[in-house]
């Protein structure tokens, strides 16, 4: 878990979820329950040692019936140069295209659509969420899609060590057709933006 990995480097960290207390309880100073769908103020209300370097909404947008409440009431827990960083899965992703080229859409257990998937994002429009909740993109990042998943291969394995390189530069010039996950880091504007919502 990230956050494990964080603690490990020494960053101090604290959580807000849906779930009950994760397994990686132990690397979080801090953990709060709370309704994601009702929004996280309350939430954030309860943890102390705020505001905070960096707000990190990994894999969670996708999953909410309205993300743009929660990704605005995170900018309040933001120190004035902190960040907030969002990674969403890219539906415009190849694999996905070709199953639309042939009439299909299935649901899968995990991955891009996976089956608790509410919402669907593109480079774009998980661009445009963010910015219209309030933040100027600094950085966007796109992740490799996990072929080693797909084939079974090790990663360490010569042939996917290969293939995977490839694949990398490859995404690199076309992330949009490519990228499994769009990432983005931004910073909460001075002023927001006058279609965020609380």
């Amino acid at each position: 878990f990230f956050a494990a990995e964080l603690a490990k480097s020494g960053n101090r960290t604290a959580g807000i979820d849906a779930l009950p207390a994760p397994k990686v309880a132990s690397a979080l100073e801090q953990y709060v329950r709370a309704d994601l769908e009702s929004g996280i103020q309350g939430a954030l209300e309860r943890l102390e040692g705020g505001p905070f370097d960096f707000v990190l909404m990994l894999d969670v947008l996708e999953h909410l019936r309205r993300p743009e409440r929660i990704l605005s009431q995170a900018a309040r827990a933001l120190k004035d140069n902190g960040r907030i960083v969002v990674s969403v899965p890219n539906v415009a992703n190849i694999t996905v295209r070709l199953m639309l080229l042939f009439g299909r859409f299935n649901y899968k257990e995990r991955g891009i659509l996976d089956r608790t998937h509410l919402r669907f994002y593109t480079h774009k429009t998980a661009s445009r969420l963010v910015e219209d909740s309030g933040y100027e993109i600094v950085e966007k990042k796109t992740t490799v899609m996990p072929i080693e998943l797909v084939l079974g291969l090790a990663p360490e394995n010569l042939v996917m060590r290969a293939f995977n390189a490839t694949l990398a530069a490859l995404t690199r010039i076309m992330p949009g057709l490519l990228g499994y996950q769009v990432i983005l880091v931004a910073r909460k504007l001075d002023t927001p933006n006058s279609r965020a919502i609380t």
